[in-house]
């Protein structure tokens, strides 16, 4: 005889443990600290939140898949997932038929969504973009010309990268 199925767990309590326990022990802290300076590095450019309400689109393309549909739901929808919803954007984003923009773009301009008006900033850009490149034609040459607009930025990270290797090298010898 099997033992009857336990109820499933209630993961805003387990997260809420979480947090509190990482400050309790001063995580937190150190996480913003570490934040901070990797915003130096790229001239204070928006870096994802490591702690606390997800306010921009990079705090929720930070996430994975399946933490990227909880947040949406319950922050732009204010209700956690239903199962055909979540079924169908975790079926897009894993065939790559769409990207998490356009996830989050269609979950947040959605006819329930806009009943909530939850801003999330550089989101409307972003989706609206998302959705330029997939006319035929033009959206390639547009992603094209994003790229190439996007390159002192690539190169001014890929500058940041380089010398915190080179700090973390000179650290690590005796």
């Amino acid at each position: 005889m099997t033992p009857p199925p336990s109820p499933p767990p209630d993961l805003d309590a387990i997260l809420a443990v979480i947090h509190a326990e990482a400050a309790r022990r001063g995580a937190a802290a150190a996480v913003r600290l570490d934040a901070q300076r990797l915003d130096a590095h790229r001239g204070g450019a928006r870096r994802p939140a490591l702690t606390g309400p997800l306010r921009h689109v990079n705090d929720y393309l930070a996430l994975g898949s399946e933490s990227l549909l909880d947040a949406a739901y319950r922050a732009l929808l204010q209700r956690p997932p239903d199962q055909r919803g979540l079924a169908g954007y975790r079926h897009a984003l894993r065939t790559g038929r769409r990207t998490k923009v356009e996830v989050l773009g269609r979950i947040r301009f959605s006819a329930e969504g806009r009943v909530h008006r939850v801003h999330v900033a550089g989101l409307r850009a972003a989706f609206v973009l998302a959705l330029a490149y997939r006319v035929p034609v033009a959206g390639p040459l547009l992603g094209w010309l994003v790229a190439l607009a996007r390159l002192p930025l690539h190169w001014q990270d890929r500058r940041a990268l380089e010398r915190a290797a080179q700090e973390a090298a000179a650290e690590s010898e005796p």
